[in-house]
């Protein structure tokens, strides 16, 4: 791995203190990464993801590090967001955060503004948004509004290949088309249809139907 070829603005560490640090989260597992990185802006992270594909390495976004399932660690490179992304963009009845932002930070900023996002763990002192979003967070209040994903109304996210896509504009058609043909598989699958039927609704955990 040539780390000369790894140019941000942020943090990059090989130390075995930080990569010990990271080899672990909330569950039981334990994989020490080969680098951490801590981008400070989104250029970080089109440019972090460039070095993984030339290098050949997996990546492995993480915020708050509170999976329980081994989720936020990984043999390749842990994209750390919680030291750098952490901030509000927006905060109103539209709100915008970054990724790395405490979920509990973000519940207390609402609060002062008459404004409440239901959808809260009980690990909210700990879990970011990033995680949040992708696990479909739920909480005390998800069987009378939902799981975290029904508050969002769009993503700013970048693709393996380092596209920038914001799903408040039209998706590329590669994007889209793809898309369609998991939609298209899925409703040919009556038996993996049956199972996401028989879901309770307030389950939370990945999902992409």
């Amino acid at each position: 791995m040539d780390l000369s070829k790894l140019n941000i603005a942020g943090d990059s560490h090989t130390d075995p203190a930080t990569l010990e640090k990271f080899s672990r989260d909330m569950s039981a597992y334990r994989i020490v990464p080969a680098l951490v990185v801590e981008p400070k802006d989104e250029q970080d992270v089109v440019d972090t993801l460039q070095f993984t594909r030339n290098e050949g390495l997996s990546i492995v976004p993480r915020s708050g590090g509170s999976d329980l399932s081994g989720a936020s660690i990984g043999p390749g490179i842990i994209l750390n967001f919680k030291k750098h992304l952490n901030r509000p963009v927006a905060i109103g009845p539209e709100t915008i955060v970054q990724p790395g932002m405490i979920l509990g930070d973000l519940v207390k900023q609402l609060d002062q503004h008459s404004l409440m996002l239901p959808a809260v763990p009980s690990s909210r002192a700990i879990c970011a948004l990033g995680g949040n979003v992708g696990t479909r967070a739920t909480g005390p209040k998800t069987a009378k509004y939902g799981t975290l994903d029904d508050f969002v109304t769009s993503l700013r996210f970048i693709t393996a290949r380092g596209e920038v896509i914001d799903t408040t504009r039209a998706l590329p058609d590669y994007l889209e088309a793809g898309l369609r043909s998991i939609q298209k598989a899925y409703l040919a699958d009556d038996a993996s249809r049956a199972i996401v039927a028989g879901r309770a609704y307030i389950a939370g955990g990945y999902s992409i139907i």
